[in-house]
């Protein structure tokens, strides 16, 4: 949670107001997504689908009702068709909106991220390169960077989602409290379920990183001693090493999918 938090301070440190307004932009878009699915219940009771909305003072939907039982059928057709397609409409443009911002977000912390450890691998002095590998080092600029900014990618959706899970839940809420304490008292029983789940995703993530860096390191190692593998007729050792190594990448792979797979199942 400590690498998280300071994940997110980092973000918050660069990209400034813009991440604010992009929030703002998450919570504008859900509002939009759900009076566009209030809409539905006037337009039902309109349509005599299934009978209709069976009106009910204690409703708090019953206002959504009332608003159009005063005006023609055909026209509060009309006017709760253009009311959707607006709101869709702008829901559209706002998430086009956002996700230009994530994008933005995303490239320039990636970008900022990658000149900050350049100019740092640059500055270091020569105790640094004796401690470490070249190929730690080029692994670090080009895959590691990458997986940072796929991690700003599922941060910034990760935001999305509970901004929208907020709207979503408060205005639940207003409609039924009981009915939605208890959905979330499952939810929370099915979370504390997953955390053997996360558990064991987070050691194979781990498995996955130093896999990728044994792999790295080791092929460029041996084609930069070539020379000395071919002298000393190592060939077999190596292909020995290479074989393993992918082996066990495979083997990786392979539970990494199982326990996705496993998860989906239990938790859809």
């Amino acid at each position: 949670m400590k690498h998280i938090l300071y994940f997110a301070k980092q973000i918050r440190s660069y990209s400034g107001r813009i991440l604010y307004i992009n929030l703002l932009a998450m919570a504008f878009t859900s509002l939009l997504e759900n009076f566009g699915i209030l809409l539905f219940i006037p337009l039902i009771n309109l349509t005599g689908i299934f009978g209709g909305v069976q009106s009910n003072e204690n409703s708090r939907l019953d206002w959504i009702i009332s608003l159009f039982n005063h005006l023609p059928i055909s026209l509060s057709l009309t006017v709760l068709l253009s009311l959707f397609v607006f709101i869709m409409v702008g829901q559209a443009l706002f998430q086009r909106q956002q996700t230009i911002l994530n994008t933005k977000i995303q490239q320039g912390f990636t970008r900022y991220l990658r000149e900050e450890t350049y100019k740092a691998l640059l500055q270091a002095n020569w105790s640094f390169y004796l401690r470490n590998r070249k190929s730690d080092l080029i692994n670090s600029m080009i895959n590691e960077i990458a997986r940072v900014s796929g991690g700003i990618q599922l941060f910034l959706q990760f935001i999305s989602s509970f901004v929208f899970t907020l709207v979503q839940i408060s205005i639940a809420f207003w409609l039924s409290a009981k009915l939605t304490v208890f959905v979330l008292v499952f939810g929370a029983i099915l979370i504390l379920l997953s955390r053997r789940f996360v558990k064991n995703s987070k050691q194979m993530g781990g498995n996955t990183i130093v896999l990728g860096k044994s792999f790295l390191g080791g092929v460029t190692d041996h084609l930069n001693g070539m020379k000395e593998i071919k002298s000393n007729n190592l060939e077999d050792s190596h292909i020995h090493w290479f074989h393993s190594l992918n082996e066990k990448m495979e083997d990786n792979m392979i539970e990494i999918s199982k326990l996705k797979t496993t998860s989906r199942f239990i938790f859809k």
